[in-house]
């Protein structure tokens, strides 16, 4: 899907000796229209042994480029932009085009295509609290160097300085290289002048790719977010634009995660209604778009807090971290947003149905006055049977637990 630039190169041979082992080469370069290069463009002459023969920096496409080779196979690599990612990220983009071609009395023609090396990104984050002084962003998992003949390097994380542009925290549109896995994430570090630090996670569901536009808008919300994914046409040299927004925030007051850090999407011929059972897992809730909430179909009773000084104050996090439920990892401790919505569900009649039809697989939750569930990390307890019953956890007692995986649904394109 990428949109590149061609460049074309044709050799000439020329010999005053039929016996000379020494050629000349000459490159013409075209470059498609509306193709913004950066300038020196230099290019790189290497041996079959990978020893560079030559190199000359080009600053206008009217100037000749030749030299004289001996008889042999070459790599020719030309590279336009900064190569150096010492930060984690470049300013200007990076256009990287490689062939090879024999040199021999009978001459050669090579045809080089350039292309991005390099996505470009930007963030956007809104409804930041009024207080925040620094806000940054960290990207995970970006390569972190390229060398000339376009090999990556080792991985890093990149962290980008966020500005206040009216009631917009944004950064710089910078130019990276690739993720290195097929998911990536973001953390937006926010400090005010009074407070510590405060981190929010949010995974990307897929790669970062080189010659990508990526255009990520976060929003600080409180409750049950998910993330939401539109893509535009972007008729620039670059393919297809990327635009992803995303939420992080508060919940309950307290500063963490709302968003799943490994969003499961699945596409389906048919979203899924509310209180419902799909490929036997219960669906809590969904909205127009797809997002939704899936609950565990095991229960845990007699599960420690997670207060210090509790007997096991780790229990219900590894049961979370080590739940798999068919073929769904990522499953978490609920959120108090979460709790209200599952309470909300169980005065549907489909609800307890959903559990019903999938037994003896599913264990009953409880919906009476005298059962709390943990959530909050564990820190609070939560009567599904009265709302109201929302407090702290005690250090002696046991809780039960139910563990939830926000998830998104696409419907299937014919």
């Amino acid at each position: 899907m990428l949109v590149m630039m061609m460049a074309s190169c044709s050799t000439e041979i020329f010999d005053t000796d039929e016996t000379s082992n020494m050629h000349l080469l000459k490159l013409n370069t075209n470059v498609a229209d509306n193709v913004a290069l950066v300038y020196p463009i230099d290019i790189y002459t290497f041996d079959a042994q990978g020893t560079e023969q030559v190199h000359l920096s080009v600053n206008s496409l009217d100037e000749p480029v030749e030299f004289t080779l001996p008889t042999g196979n070459y790599t020719i690599m030309a590279v336009s932009g900064s190569m150096d990612f010492s930060k984690g990220y470049s300013t200007e983009p990076l256009i990287i085009g490689k062939t090879t071609c024999l040199l021999d009395k009978s001459g050669a023609t090579a045809n080089l295509t350039m292309k991005y090396a390099v996505a470009r990104l930007s963030v956007t984050l809104a409804d930041v609290s009024a207080d925040a002084s620094d806000v940054k962003v960290r990207v995970d998992s970006l390569y972190g160097s390229i060398d000339i003949n376009g090999n990556l390097g080792q991985g890093r994380n990149v962290e980008l300085s966020c500005k206040k542009k009216n009631s917009y925290w944004v950064t710089d549109t910078v130019y990276v290289l690739p993720s290195v896995a097929d998911k990536v994430s973001l953390t937006i570090i926010h400090s005010t002048d009074k407070t510590t630090s405060k981190n929010y996670s949010y995974v990307y569901p897929n790669a970062i790719k080189a010659g990508y536009p990526y255009n990520f808008h976060g929003s600080y919300m409180s409750g049950v977010n998910y993330a939401k994914l539109s893509f535009s046409l972007d008729f620039e040299d670059w393919g297809e634009e990327v635009n992803h927004d995303f939420a992080f925030g508060d919940v309950a007051d307290k500063k963490e995660e709302i968003t799943p850090s490994d969003a499961s999407v699945f596409y389906v011929d048919e979203l899924p209604e509310a209180c419902s059972v799909w490929n036997g897992h219960v669906v809590t809730t969904i909205d127009e778009e797809g997002n939704a909430l899936l609950l565990s179909l095991k229960e845990w009773s007699e599960v420690s807090s997670a207060d210090e000084g509790a007997s096991n104050p780790n229990q219900a996090s590894t049961l979370a971290s080590e739940y798999i439920e068919g073929d769904i990892s990522g499953w978490s401790i609920p959120t108090e947003e979460h709790m209200k919505l599952i309470r909300q569900a169980l005065q549907n009649k489909k609800f307890n149905k959903g559990f019903v039809e999938i037994s003896p697989n599913a264990d009953k939750i409880h919906f009476t006055d005298d059962y709390y569930y943990l959530c909050n990390d564990a820190t609070n307890k939560f009567c599904l049977y009265n709302s109201t019953k929302f407090t702290y956890t005690y250090i002696a007692d046991k809780y039960y637990l139910r563990l939830v995986k926000p998830v998104k649904f696409i419907l299937k394109t014919s």
